[in-house]
């Protein structure tokens, strides 16, 4: 029943009026088109959870497809971060190698500009500068420096000539360490006041023996020196430092003794700076240094890894007044 009193006034208040059938059988099909509507929008947005339409799954194919992928990524990002991780390291071990040899070559530098001069009675003047060689199976390696330069503070340039001969404890050493030689180290025997004569015979053999001795004091300049290893018929021998000390003298000792003093073959040797008289002449004395420093630590000395070594080099010079 449907009031219609509202737009019929000749309808009674209260009234009840039956609609035609048409007008029913019109608004029942408009509800049912829009209850149609509804339900599709829902099956549109809302995924059905029906038993008959379930959630479909990975297959095994695709797991194994997705858990090769993943790791062929872990692999490709592990090699990544490693190669990353490797070159940092290298470029500060190349770093440190070169800061390692650069100090230990000013240390040189600075102990050869300290080194004293002494002349003995009826001796001509001795530079305090030695380079000694180390003998391993009949082959000569220049790798033991000798400063008399009056200790680890320096100081006997500024004593001029004395006559007297160097003291012991007055020596600066620099050589491989002798229980590792990947260790460059700096020698002086505090304890030991006796004299030493660089012209004397043994003089090598006495600076080998000082550096072995238990009153060594021994400070670490660098510990990345590279090591070789020789061998000998199958035999071991001990690694090497790669320390190489370079010395050269102008004029030579042999110059010197083939010309006469005040002549024109004396006045014509290579002096320094052209400083010469009839009885004395400027001379130089040069040391060229060669360092080969590892960019990694505790490297063996049979390893390929050894022969990446970075080469330092330095120089140095000291002139002085001679007199034969």
């Amino acid at each position: 029943m449907f009031p219609l009193h509202l737009n019929n006034p000749s309808i009674p208040v209260g009234a009840d009026v039956k609609m035609p059938s048409e007008f029913v059988a019109f608004r029942s099909a408009k509800a049912r088109t829009f209850a149609e509507r509804k339900a599709t929008l829902n099956l549109i947005l809302i995924p059905s959870q029906s038993v008959s339409n379930p959630r479909r799954g990975f297959t095994l194919v695709e797991l194994m497809m997705g858990m090769t992928i993943t790791a062929m990524l872990a692999v490709v990002l592990g090699g990544l971060i490693n190669a990353v991780q490797t070159a940092s390291d290298h470029t500060k071990g190349q770093q440190t190698a070169n800061t390692q040899g650069r100090v230990a070559i000013e240390r040189v530098k600075y102990m050869v500009s300290q080194a004293g001069v002494y002349q003995l009675s009826g001796q001509p003047t001795r530079h305090g500068i030695e380079v000694v060689n180390h003998n391993i199976s009949v082959i000569d390696f220049p790798d033991v420096l000798v400063v008399w330069s009056g200790g680890r503070g320096g100081g006997m340039v500024e004593a001029g000539v004395l006559n007297r001969l160097p003291q012991v404890n007055e020596l600066v050493i620099f050589a491989a360490d002798p229980t590792d030689p990947e260790r460059l180290v700096e020698i002086t025997i505090p304890s030991d006041s006796s004299g030493i004569d660089f012209d004397d015979s043994d003089f090598s053999d006495d600076i080998l023996t000082l550096i072995s001795s238990i009153d060594a004091e021994m400070v670490l300049l660098c510990d990345r020196i590279r090591a070789t290893r020789f061998s000998k018929w199958r035999a071991r021998l001990p690694d090497l430092a790669n320390i190489r000390f370079e010395l050269s003298v102008t004029p030579s000792d042999d110059e010197i003794a083939a010309a006469v003093p005040g002549s024109d073959d004396w006045n014509g040797l290579m002096w320094a700076q052209g400083i010469v008289s009839g009885d004395s002449g400027m001379r130089q004395v040069t040391l060229r240094t060669e360092f080969q420093v590892q960019p990694n630590e505790n490297i063996p000395a049979d390893t390929y890894l050894s022969s990446i070594a970075i080469p330092n080099f330095g120089s140095a010079s000291y002139r002085y007044v001679y007199e034969p």
